[in-house]
């Protein structure tokens, strides 16, 4: 299913029709951490995606050896994940799939951004469904 995008993205060059998924989950100590893509089918030329990744942070009070109870000062923190994908099937039975993504975080007044790589491979046995794939993320 398109959820593959974010673990191995060879597992969505099967995919036969086009899908949308969207996640919202609430952590704990104000931690978001939202995520959707979709994907569109090319028939025998693979599959595209578009995926976007967001962990976010409630506002956290500035503490510090001289004001443990807090200064009154307030920051935020988050990481913002934007991915292009193309997987195909390269045999009936063997497929490949790419990931690029943009990757931005930022805690207090720093920032940084990155661009990665993810790359997987997905093999289905013949053994009732059985798949082994293989994924290397985060590659920059």
């Amino acid at each position: 299913d398109l959820t593959a995008i974010f673990w191995n993205p060879a597992g969505i060059a099967r995919l036969e029709s086009s899908q949308l998924a969207l996640i919202h989950t609430q952590w704990i100590v104000g931690t978001n951490f939202d995520w959707g893509a979709m994907s569109i089918p090319l028939g025998r030329f693979g599959t595209i995606g578009l995926n976007v990744t967001s962990l976010t942070h409630d506002d956290m009070e500035i503490r510090t050896i001289e004001q443990p109870e807090g200064t009154g000062e307030f920051f935020s923190a988050g990481d913002l994940s934007l991915g292009l994908t193309y997987a195909i099937n390269l045999t009936d039975r063997f497929s490949i799939g790419f990931n690029g993504k943009f990757v931005r975080s930022e805690i207090f007044n720093e920032s940084a951004n990155a661009f990665a790589l993810d790359v997987g491979t997905l093999f289905v046995t013949q053994y009732n469904g059985l798949r082994i794939g293989a994924a290397i993320t985060n590659f920059a």
